[in-house]
């Protein structure tokens, strides 16, 4: 039976293992432990925008954001909302981002059952396409 858990790592590399762990190990102070662990390539351990086609994406420089912080601010990998500005990019939630829209929009939206994380998918991208499309006529 394969047993998975997440171990805390302490300053000056020491490792903080599970109370269950160790009670279900019976460990005690002095044991020694064998641990095994998988290597994830950087690129695995971070936020990435998920497009059609991997190998492009690649080709071009990307940024890489540690999942950490999304997980310091309470920020759901999979309900990332990225909308472009001149000059910035903005991180947000998609449940955010719905309700920047106001009660009364909310209320609406919900009375006609609208799937809200798919509408927030959509806004996301309206958002983007309008700005991209003054980007283009300011040229």
């Amino acid at each position: 039976m394969k047993i998975e858990s997440k171990a805390e790592v302490l300053r000056n590399g020491y490792i903080r293992l599970p109370k269950e762990m160790t009670e279900r190990l019976l460990l005690k102070e002095g044991d020694s432990i064998q641990i095994e662990w998988e290597i994830r390539p950087l690129r695995e351990k971070c936020f990435r925008v998920k497009e059609d086609n991997e190998e492009e994406m690649f080709d071009e420089g990307f940024y890489c954001i540690p999942e950490r912080f999304f997980n310091n601010c309470h920020i759901p990998i999979e309900s990332v909302q990225i909308l472009e500005s001149d000059g910035s990019i903005t991180l947000t939630t998609s449940d955010y981002l719905v309700s920047s829209l106001g009660a009364e929009v909310i209320s609406c939206l919900m009375l006609q059952n609208v799937d809200l994380e798919k509408f927030a998918d959509d806004l996301a991208d309206c958002i983007n396409e309008i700005y991209e499309d003054e980007c283009l006529q300011d040229t």
